[in-house]
């Protein structure tokens, strides 16, 4: 009886202590739980085993964080990149893990270092935008635009940055800046043209007026009679001597003053060349002279 008894003492004493690791592994499972180091669960159920996947609050925040396409970092205090997102190492041309724990300012361009002190400084207080450039592994220059942003943690103060990168923006604001250029160049060119046409029309044109009233002085002192007709023999022009031959006051116009039968002969001269032709004509008074 004794040693039943001795035998019970032992198993209860070996179940206590299976008991007690049972306990120790549930506490570390759920400490493990609660600081988000499992992803999933295996449980044995009526239908065999199951897999229960863990997903935090922050999923799919995170998701979204990498599915960016702008770069995504968090800053400590001391300016060290304590989280990246895929898009800002594949911008700087390093792997996700080699980016992560270096200072961002090894990723500035030398020229704009002060710059970014001074984005730096001026964002643990307020939510501030800036430009300047960033070089990449390759030593290549990157223009991005940062967005700055405090945030005040459980584990500290730490700085929130979005990167976008501006090359195809500046690409397109220098091409619109050339074709600005050649827009204007353009109109210049295009107002001097207008400027030289109308001095050149107002030359010409006084050119063609001092011709004219040359020609005017010419016809009007000659002691030959001068007169323009049309092809019906309308008197369209007649200058002093042909008024006086014709018997015309100034301003006057007579029609059918030439009763020649060769007039119809004439009419072919005009387009073809210049001929000398006697003709008669018909005075306003009635009587026909020799022309």
């Amino acid at each position: 009886m004794l040693l039943e008894n001795l035998k019970t003492y032992k198993e209860l004493q070996d179940q206590l202590q299976e008991t007690q690791f049972q306990l120790e592994e549930a506490k570390d499972m759920l400490e493990a739980i609660r600081l988000g180091e499992v992803d999933a669960l295996v449980l044995k159920g009526n239908d065999g085993h199951q897999i229960y996947t863990l997903k935090s609050a922050d999923h799919t925040y995170r998701i979204f964080i990498e599915q960016m396409t702008e770069g995504a970092i968090t800053l400590n205090e001391k300016g060290n990149i304590l989280y990246c997102n895929s898009r800002f190492a594949g911008l700087v041309g390093l792997p996700l893990e080699k980016v992560t724990g270096l200072p961002l300012v090894k990723f500035i361009d030398e020229k704009d270092l002060k710059k970014y002190e001074i984005l730096i400084d001026g964002a643990w207080g307020n939510t501030i935008k800036g430009e300047l450039k960033i070089r990449t592994a390759t030593g290549e220059s990157i223009c991005v635009q940062l967005s700055l942003k405090m945030l005040d943690l459980e584990e500290g103060l730490s700085m929130s940055i979005i990167i976008t990168d501006l090359t195809d923006q500046k690409k397109n604001e220098k091409l619109l800046k050339q074709k600005n250029k050649q827009l204007k160049k353009a109109e210049r060119i295009a107002n001097d043209l207008n400027v030289n046409l109308e001095k050149t029309v107002k030359e010409r044109t006084a050119e063609l007026r001092r011709n004219q009233e040359q020609l005017s002085r010419i016809l009007e002192t000659m002691a030959e009679g001068v007169g323009i007709t049309d092809v019906e023999g309308k008197l369209l022009y007649a200058n002093p001597m042909a008024q006086k031959i014709l018997g015309l006051k100034p301003g006057e116009i007579a029609k059918g003053i030439y009763d020649d039968p060769q007039w119809q002969n004439l009419r072919g001269c005009f387009t073809n060349c210049v001929n000398s032709v006697t003709l008669n004509y018909r005075h306003k008074y009635g009587n026909t002279r020799r022309l």
